[in-house]
């Protein structure tokens, strides 16, 4: 991922890098994604305005984390444990400025790669990010906003490993799922394991969505939301993989 960041920094019109992967799609059109980070995916610094990253990040102080994540991505050697984070979804968007120092950060370890530290953490790269973040000093802060625009829910019931993977969508892909997802600020989706037909996702995200709502619905309805989720998700992923 390193080396895609690299490879997509040569490029002097960059201005953000996504993770995704075959499993995500996006549910808006580029223009409505460049809009947005342009009006609410930046901020105000000495009279310029700069790009934001997205994460939702937590620590092991947070009610976030589990025993789970106690065990498998809290515990690495030679890092301070209060500059560990951890992003769920882990598919977050860096700025170029951010991307950039965290291709730096060899650099203030006397040259050594920092990857290699986290060989032995579940899914590295939803720890390595925001843990790089914290240690070059932007994450807290209003560099970073902390959400993703990656739309992915978990079963909140299952427990161990199986609570790392993330729902499938696999048949339940609708005009009613986009619109729920772009109600909570997100620009893309996963998990989808089968291939989605092109006319039906032209179909789903010509979806308009309110500006205000845009900005995440309440808490409580996010938790409705995932109780929806989970119900119906029940019986269809027990073969999920990361």
């Amino acid at each position: 991922m390193l080396s895609l960041i690299e490879y997509a920094s040569k490029d002097e019109k960059t201005t953000h890098i996504m993770f995704v992967t075959e499993s995500c799609i996006p549910i808006t059109t580029l223009d409505a994604l460049a809009t947005f980070l342009r009006t609410k995916g930046s901020y105000s610094h000495n009279g310029e305005r700069l790009f934001c990253s997205f994460m939702d990040a937590y620590s092991r102080d947070s009610p976030r984390c589990t025993r789970f994540d106690e065990h498998s991505c809290f515990q690495i050697k030679n890092i301070p444990s209060d500059a560990i984070y951890k992003a769920l979804p882990g598919w977050c968007l860096l700025s170029r400025k951010h991307a950039t120092q965290v291709l730096a950060l060899p650099e203030s370890f006397g040259g050594k790669d920092l990857y290699p530290l986290f060989e032995k953490v579940w899914a590295p790269e939803e720890v390595f990010f925001p843990t790089a973040l914290s240690l070059v000093g932007v994450l807290p802060g209003e560099e970073v906003v902390g959400k993703s625009i990656m739309f992915a829910k978990w079963d909140e019931r299952a427990r161990g490993q199986e609570r790392a993977h993330p729902l499938v969508y696999d048949g339940s892909f609708s005009r009613a799922l986009v619109l729920k997802a772009r109600e909570q600020g997100c620009f893309f989706m996963r998990k989808f394991k089968r291939a989605v037909d092109v006319r039906d996702w032209e179909t789903m995200i010509s979806v308009q969505v309110d500006s205000s709502q845009e900005q995440g619905p309440s808490k409580k309805r996010l938790r409705d939301e995932d109780a929806e989720d989970n119900t119906q998700s029940s019986g269809t992923n027990n073969s999920r993989t990361r």
